[in-house]
């Protein structure tokens, strides 16, 4: 019976852990996506403007083959139009807005 019990506990506490997990994920989801809970300029994100959309190029910004030129949290139309003009759709993967 003791045995019984403590399977029980255990396999409750298992489903109580996995919904946390479940939900937190969910959550963490939901908050990245929106670009209002993001700290813009900050460090933690980096969201640019480019004609009126915004883009999360945190990801992106070690990777670009032109170096770190972004100015988080700033409109950056004129520059991106100045090297990659017609090429907006290349980062549409990174818009959020």
């Amino acid at each position: 019976m003791k045995n019984k019990n403590t399977i029980s506990i255990i396999i409750i506490g298992v489903l109580v852990i996995s919904f946390g997990i479940v939900r937190g994920v969910h959550e963490y989801k939901e908050t990245a996506m929106d670009p209002a809970s993001q700290n813009v300029g900050s460090g933690e994100k980096c969201i640019i403007t480019i004609q009126g959309g915004q883009y999360d190029v945190t990801q992106f910004r070690s990777k670009h083959e032109g170096g770190d030129i972004f100015k988080c949290g700033e409109d950056m139309t004129q520059s991106f139009q100045g090297k990659h003009k017609g090429y907006l759709p290349m980062i549409a993967k990174f818009k959020v807005n």
